[in-house]
Formats: C-alpha cells, structure tokens, sequence
C-alpha cells in the first residue's frame, strides 16, 4: 500500500461574510449662514470594505451637484416646497480615501443649509440604494416608512422651516444631527434594527410649516 506523506491539501481563501451595513468614522456636518451659490468643507473618508459616502442636504433652494475630491455622487432622492428643501446623495468605494473636499453646488444662492456627511461599509456596490420614500408641504410631523432587507439600513434627511424639530419614533430612531442655520432646521437619524421588515422614522416641530422629509434604504453587500 502506498502511503503518501507530507502534503498538505490548499483551500481557496474563503473571505469572510460582510457583516450588516455599520457606520465608519465620524460624520460631518456643516453649517452655512452666509449667501452663495456653492458651499465647501473638508471631509475625511476612511479606507471601508464595501464603502460608501452619503450626504444629505437641507436648504433653502434645491441642490445641482454633490461632488467629493472632484468625484460626483448620484442624486438618490430630492424633495421640496416653499424655502425648503432636502437631497440625498451616494458615492461608492471608488471615491478617494483620506481628506478631500465635499462641494455642494446649488441651483441660487443660499442664504441658509446645512450639510452632513456619513461613512458606511458593507454597502452593495452594483446596487447601494433601494426603496425610498418622500413628502414634502405644509406639516406638522412627518413619519416616512421604507422596507428594507436583512442586514440593510434605513436612513432619512429632514427640512423644516423655522421651527426647532424632535424625532418621534423613540429609541428604535438614533439621531445623527439635528441642528440649524437660521429658519433652516435639519435632522438626520437611522433606525437601530437591521432586521428585514418596515421601518419609519419621524420628526415633529410646534406648528404646521413647510417641510420636506426623504427615507431611504441601504443594501447590504
């Protein structure tokens, strides 16, 4: 019988699952209180698997173009009406690491917006974005629900005109920003169960006002 010794069987290497899409590095919000067409600020990328950038605008006029370090960023979803208005934007992992610029350029000048960036990872890449919802007019509260799949997120960007905002949807809706420049109030937030299923998130100010409100869902890659 032939019995052969020392060899040691190779396995392809096997990468191991994504995990659910997470938060990576600290976002950055930047606050604008004086009037131009464009508006421009550092932010810092970190090197992600399966990365994304996301920023959400809110103003006082609609947004043309998001671009970081030169790169556009797609347009996800923008709603508006009256002096407000709020867009969503997405770049891949093929966008720069490390600081560069975020240039919001807008359709006018703006005399008031506010801008947040946020980092993720385990974002699908041929497809980072999937359901979203949307409304905008003269409200008191806005609760938006989005489906979204096991391990993906729901994530929103709120505009309201004057009137300081709070969430309504408790500890399942964890705020990311919620500041203002001048009648310009904004907040942002994601909803802390991945689970698959429906999500909402809401927000709620003194009086009806004109609002715009966006939900969208990330996909896990």
């Amino acid at each position: 019988m032939l019995i052969q010794r020392g060899i040691i069987p190779v396995f392809d290497s096997i990468p191991p699952p994504a995990g659910p899409v997470d938060f990576v590095g600290n976002g950055t919000t930047d606050l604008k209180s004086d009037s131009d067409a464009t508006q421009d600020f550092p932010h810092t990328r970190p090197i992600t698997i399966q990365g994304v950038l996301i920023t959400k605008v809110s103003s006082d006029v609609l947004v043309s173009t998001v671009t970081y370090g030169g790169n556009s960023l797609t347009k996800v979803r923008e709603e508006g009406f009256g002096p407000t208005g709020c867009s969503y934007w997405v770049g891949l992992n093929t966008l720069p690491t490390g600081v560069n610029t975020t240039l919001v350029t807008y359709v006018s000048s703006t005399s008031e917006a506010v801008v947040r960036c946020d980092n993720l990872e385990n974002v699908n890449q041929s497809t980072p974005t999937g359901n979203t919802n949307g409304q905008s007019g003269n409200l008191a509260d806005s609760n938006l629900s989005v489906t979204i799949s096991e391990d993906g997120l729901a994530m929103d960007i709120v505009t309201e005109d004057f009137f300081p905002i709070s969430k309504t949807q408790g500890v399942s809706q964890n705020v990311l920003h919620n500041t203002n420049d001048g009648n310009v109030h904004s907040g942002s937030s994601n909803d802390t169960s991945q689970t698959a299923g429906s999500k909402t998130l809401g927000w709620t100010w003194s009086f009806s006002n004109d609002a715009s409100h966006i939900i969208v869902e990330m996909i896990n890659g």
